[in-house]
Parts: structure tokens; C-alpha cells; sequence
């Protein structure tokens, strides 16, 4: 029989990109995840799906979910894809000592997860960095803009961190010095935080899959076109430069690595430089494009990981070839002719057409779409359905009368709910549980104090991104005092340990919580409801938000706090019947 593996992670570039790999070699491929709608699950090569809580929601819940599977379905290898499951299946090692993990340990672990640590290896191992170092206490905006110049970058050392992988590690890229002041008067810890000057030339990334220190296979590819927020929307393989590859060997030598890596650099080949960014130890973005290119890095590294030894160095030797990330991209195409409406420029304007036609092209074809492929392409329709779905839902709340008709067909829900008598739970559903929903839900049970409602209906609240158990903010506390709400009772509770049940209204604050709950529950059961309390007002806000208060001023906050309480009226109004 062949053997099991256990992918934790759902994404349309990483994860797709192993799962497939694996299935074609003939393993079979079950998936951990925590997004039930993920578009990457539909691929052919999935054998079984495994919907679990995330381990920042309850890391002794996720362990036993982990050791469960293991044994119900006798996984062999269990295979991380970024740093929020390698970081735990590695620290609770000890629980599964029969299951192999196919991810860095030992030192490797410990570097490349630290980029102030990578920055420290590469310079023992003489590989150029870029300018930088960690910030001190000292630091002034002024000073860091004249020793690195700008832009410079501050980076978090840690992408994430253990102890909290709901937040990933800020990159701030910086243009002034008055940004920097901004920037370090929000940090709480210096020390966790190192600054990066800007290295000249383009962004390569060169892919290794190494074994005891012992590079096995290689991969190079250039960033063509960078995502707004981070990363490569297009990319191309290039050959492996020698001095880059030589500076890898020496780093995997020096941390006896076994495992998947992506080191990031900026190449400046009419100058003959280079500069080390960081170095991804685990599956990445681009790896759809070494696949195409012939470095089928999943794959090598479970056939690395069974037999012992080492086998021949495998490199590319295919350039030229491009993948896009659909998604990225067409947030690119959006910024650059946002811009170039902006400046008014036809050239940019131009560059921004022709980006859109090529978008355009690939969007209906596939044609080098990461999530694309001709053996499987199911995944690529459902992230292509996605797009479509959430941008027709952009234009439909600027159309005239949608978010009235919305409105009404929601209060047209609560009161065939309250009709029937089915309404049990009112929950009402951020993020944190720490402002909108649990002032909603006190501020509901202070109303309904006197109301005899107050015994058929228990007012509850959650967040999507919170850990159960967590004292109020001081901020919210102090906010809701002004409505005569008192939330130093309140304790969070995670959207993952209030499962939905028959007869919940649920009730969220704006269109990101509306997918945040259909990722962890996308079938409600019979008798509930989903509803976004925007839309029990008669004239809802364009954009069918209360917006989050937490970086708000005390006077942003009370404005927020009045929002949801007119909400709240209408909301106890129709629960009356």
C-alpha cells in the first residue's frame, strides 16, 4: 500500500503544489485544514479532508485532533507547509515519535525562522546580506533614515511565533523619517524587530531540498512582478547562478539541514552582487513554477526522506518558463491602473492595459496560473469562481436599492425565525471578541435585563481570530462605560468552542466576518442563521460595515459603540415580532 501523508495547509500556490505533487507519485494525500471553503481542496489528488480548529484556537485540542488522524488513518509522513504547522508539529514532536515530518529541525529550525539568526549564519559563512541589524532603544526615525537611507525596511525577526500564530510578523517599508517615528512609537518590543537597508537589483529566489547539510536539488526564478502586499504575482525561472549556489551549500552545511528551503535574495548581475533577504525553511509561494520547470520538490523529498543516503545533485535547466498567481496579479492590475488614472500618465496607463489583457488571458485559459493544471483543474475554476464572486459582490452595494432589498430579505429571516419559535442563541461575531461583538452582547443582555425575551434567547458572542478565556482591552472597557456597559466580566470565546447549532442567529459586523464563519462552518445547520447586522438598517452603509474600533481614537470607538447600539434597537425590535 502507499504510503499516507497528512499536508496541513489549503493554499492555492505551497499546499496545491504538494498535494499534487505527492498524488501523481502515487502517495495518498489527506489534508488538515481550518478553511472548509478553501479552493484548493477540490483538487483530484486529495484521497480524504480533515476539517480542524487552527492550533492557536486550542493547542491541546489540535494535538489530539493530530494524534486521532494519525492513528484512524495510519499517516506515515506528516508535511507542513508554512510556519504555523511546522513550528507545532516540531514542538510537540514527542506525541507522534512513529510519524516522520518532512520539515526542517534541529539548528535549521532554529536560524532560518529567525531572520536576525539567517543574517548571523550568512555572515559566518561570508554570504552577503543586506545593510541592517537590530533596532536598539536608542533609535530615532531621523538616525535610521540617514544610516540606511530610504526606503529601509523594519522587519519582526519572526514571520510567527508559537505562542501566537493567529498574527504573522510585520514588514513595514519605510519613506520618511517622520514614518519611522510612527512606526517605532508603535512597537512594543525593540528587540524583536531588526532594520534592513534596500539592496540594489531584482528579486530571485533560489530553492534547495537538502539532506545532513547536502543539497540534493536546486531551483532559480526571478520576480517579474511584485504583489502589492508582499511577494511575486508573476515569476520566471532563470538559470542557478554559481555564487548564489555556492553561498546556499555553505548555509545548508552549516546548519546540517534536511529539508525544503526558498532563500530569497536581491541580484544585481550587471554589478556581479548579490544580498541575502531571508530564507524560507518550508514549502513557498513559487514552488508551482520549480514544479513546472522540472524540480519536483515535494516528491524528491519524500523519496529523499525513505531511502538513505544521498543521490545526485538534480538542478534546472528549463528557463523561460512563467507562472502568476491569479489572485495577486489581478490585485496588481487594479493598483497600477488605479495609479496611472491617478497620475494621469498614458505610458503608465498603457503598461496597465497591456498588464490587464495578459491577466485577462491567463484568467480565462489557465495558461501559467499557479493554481492551474491540465490534470486537475478544478482548483483553478473554483479560485476563478471566487474572484468573480467577490467582485460582482463589490459592484452589487454600489448599485442602487441592493443593500435596501438585502436589508429587507434579512429582517424577512429574523422574522420567519421568530414566527416559528426557532430563534435559541443570539451570537454576535468579530474578531477578537474584545469591542464589537462583546459590547453587542452586553450591551443586548443590559437592555433585555427587565424583558422577559431575556429567558428565551441567550446573548452570546465570539470572535473568529481570538483564543478563548481573554480579559476585555482597557480600550473597549473604557469605551463602552459611556453606554452604561460594563465589560470587565467578559472573557473571549473562539468562533472554534461555539460550534453553530440548531436555532442560532448569528450575527457579524462586516463582509470579512461573513467569510471567516462560512471558512469554519460552511453548512449551518437546519433552523439558523448567518446574518451581517448592517443590513437591519433601513439605509445600510455602503460597504456593509461597523468597522473594527480597535486602532480608533476614544471619539472613533463611541461612534462605533452608537453604530452597533441603533443596530441593536432595530435587532431586539424584530426579535419582538
Amino acid at each position: 500500500m502507499s504510503l499516507a501523508v497528512l499536508v496541513f495547509g489549503d493554499d492555492l500556490r505551497a499546499a496545491l503544489a504538494v498535494i499534487r505533487s505527492l498524488g501523481r507519485a502515487g502517495y495518498r494525500v489527506h489534508i488538515a485544514s481550518s478553511d472548509a471553503t478553501a479552493p484548493a481542496l477540490s483538487s483530484r489528488y486529495i484521497a480524504a479532508i480533515h476539517h480542524i480548529a487552527p492550533y492557536w484556537a486550542g493547542p491541546e485540542r489540535w494535538c489530539e485532533h493530530v494524534r486521532t488522524l494519525i492513528a484512524r488513518e495510519a499517516i506515515d509522513v506528516l508535511f507542513p507547509i508554512d510556519d504555523r504547522s511546522v513550528l507545532p508539529l516540531r514542538h510537540h514532536c514527542a506525541l507522534w515519535p512513529d510519524t516522520a515530518i518532512a520539515a526542517v529541525d534541529g539548528k535549521a529550525l532554529d536560524t532560518f525562522f529567525d531572520k536576525h539568526l539567517t543574517r548571523e549564519l550568512a555572515k559566518s559563512c561570508a554570504v552577503p546580506v543586506a545593510p541592517g541589524r537590530l533596532l536598539r532603544e536608542d533609535d530615532s526615525g531621523v538616525a535610521l533614515a540617514q544610516d540606511f537611507g530610504v526606503p529601509f525596511y523594519i522587519k519582526s525577526r519572526r514571520s510567527y511565533d508559537l505562542t501566537d500564530l493567529r498574527s504573522r510578523g510585520r514588514v513595514y517599508k519605510i519613506s520618511s523619517a517622520n514614518e519611522a517615528e510612527d512606526v517605532l512609537a508603535r512597537l512594543e518590543t525593540r528587540s524583536d524587530f531588526l532594520v534592513e537597508g534596500e539592496a540594489p537589483g531584482i528579486g530571485a529566489g533560489l530553492s534547495i531540498l537538502a539532506k545532513n547539510g547536502n543539497i540534493l536539488a536546486a531551483f532559480q526564478h526571478r520576480r517579474c512582478r511584485e504583489a502589492p502586499l508582499g511577494g511575486s504575482a508573476l515569476r520566471e525561472s532563470i538559470a542557478v547562478n554559481p555564487a548564489l549556489f555556492s553561498a546556499v551549500v555553505e548555509m545548508a552545511r552549516a546548519t546540517d539541514m534536511t529539508g525544503l528551503a526558498m532563500t530569497e535574495w536581491r541580484l544585481d548581475s550587471e554589478r556581479g552582487q548579490y544580498a541575502l533577504l531571508e530564507v524560507n525553511a518550508r514549502p513557498w509561494g513559487s514552488l508551482p513554477l520549480a514544479i513546472a520547470a522540472g524540480v519536483d520538490f515535494p516528491a524528491l523529498h519524500l523519496e529523499a526522506m525513505k531511502r538513505g543516503g544521498s543521490s545526485p545533485l538534480q538542478m534546472n535547466d528549463t528557463t523561460g518558463i512563467k507562472r502568476r498567481a491569479l489572485s495577486l496579479d489581478l490585485n496588481g492590475v487594479q493598483r497600477a491602473v488605479q495609479s496611472a488614472l491617478g497620475r494621469r500618465n498614458v505610458l503608465a496607463l498603457g503598461r496597465a492595459g497591456m498588464h490587464a489583457v495578459g491577466f485577462c488571458f491567463a484568467a480565462l485559459s489557465g495558461v501559467g496560473v499557479d493554481s492551474y493544471a491540465s490534470d486537475d483543474p478544478m482548483p483553478f475554476r473554483r479560485e476563478r469562481a471566487l474572484i468573480v464572486r467577490q467582485k460582482w459582490q463589490a459592484v452589487l452595494r454600489l448599485i442602487p436599492g441592493y443593500r435596501q432589498r438585502k436589508a429587507i430579505e434579512n429582517r424577512e429571516t429574523i422574522a420567519h425565525m421568530v414566527h416559528a419559535g426557532a430563534v435559541n442563541r443570539v451570537i454576535f461575531l468579530c474578531r477578537g471578541n474584545q469591542f464589537r461583538s462583546a459590547f453587542a452582547q452586553h450591551l443586548m443582555q443590559k437592555e433585555l435585563a427587565l424583558n422577559s425575551m431575556q429567558a428565551e434567547h441567550d446573548i452570546l458572542s465570539a470572535g473568529t481570530r481570538t483564543i478563548s478565556g481573554q480579559k476585555t482591552s482597557d480600550a473597549a472597557i473604557k469605551a463602552a462605560e459611556a453606554f452604561g456597559v460594563d465589560l470587565n466580566v467578559h472573557r473571549t470565546t473562539s468562533i472554534w468552542d461555539l460550534p453553530p447549532q440548531a436555532g442560532d442567529l448569528w450575527l457579524g459586523f462586516d463582509p470579512i466576518i461573513d467569510e471567516e464563519i462560512a471558512h469554519a462552518y460552511p453548512i449551518m445547520p437546519s433552523g439558523s442563521a448567518y446574518i451581517n447586522l448592517t443590513m437591519l438598517d433601513p439605509l445600510p452603509p455602503r460597504d456593509m460595515s461597523i468597522h473594527d474600533p480597535v486602532d480608533m481614537a476614544g471619539r472613533g470607538q463611541h461612534v462605533i459603540f452608537a453604530q452597533i447600539q441603533r443596530s441593536l434597537y432595530n435587532l431586539m425590535t424584530m426579535l419582538e415580532g
